[in-house]
């Protein structure tokens, strides 16, 4: 069975916008700027010539609106919780503005978030759990998935072998980017090419 998956990464949110992390109730509840609404209506329109099996979104407010914009005239959406963005901290008092901390920085310290939050590994495992539902071809072939950079990330690790620190070392993603992931599930297991 041949698979496309076409990520897209919600656009903009008010954290976005002034370059702050919280914690993962307020994280939850970030909505799209005007700017990411515009974001979305441009990937909408980048899209308007392919057809999709299923439409999947995480169930956060951010990717819910970005969702809307693109498919939500055209398609159904299916929502799941396992697509959501890592969750940084559990911390309520839990913020971080990235303008100040130095780049060199950055890195590192996303390394560290996770001690007080959801652990990668377990990222990892609930992506595993998404695509594993995918691959079984109950959703069709072609899907759109509408999520967070994180969730992308994770699945470079997953299947371009690629450590959680070359993740986070990676260009930036902009918002309301496209990456599509090519898989490829028979009997000799699962093989995947991304672009």
């Amino acid at each position: 069975m041949k698979f496309e998956l076409v990520f897209i990464r919600h656009g903009e949110s008010t954290g976005n916008a002034i370059h702050e992390t919280h914690n993962k109730d307020i994280d939850f509840l970030l909505e799209l700027t005007e700017k990411g609404k515009q974001q979305a209506s441009i990937t909408k329109e980048t899209l308007q010539n392919e057809t999709f099996d299923s439409i999947f979104c995480s169930d956060m407010i951010r990717t819910k609106q970005t969702a809307e914009i693109i498919f939500g005239d055209t398609y159904d959406i299916l929502y799941d919780e396992r697509l959501r963005e890592a969750f940084l901290s559990t911390d309520k008092d839990f913020v971080i503005n990235y303008k100040e901390i130095p780049k060199t920085e950055r890195v590192p310290m996303r390394l560290k978030w996770f001690e007080n939050g959801e652990p990668f590994a377990m990222q990892i495992e609930r992506m595993k759990k998404f695509i594993d539902m995918i691959l079984t071809g109950k959703y069709g072939y072609k899907i759109a998935i509408i999520t967070s950079a994180w969730c992308v990330r994770t699945l470079d690790c997953i299947f371009n072998n690629m450590s959680l620190e070359d993740a986070l070392y990676a260009k930036k993603t902009d918002n309301s980017w496209v990456k599509r992931f090519f898989i490829t599930k028979d009997e000799n297991g699962i093989q995947s090419t991304s672009v």
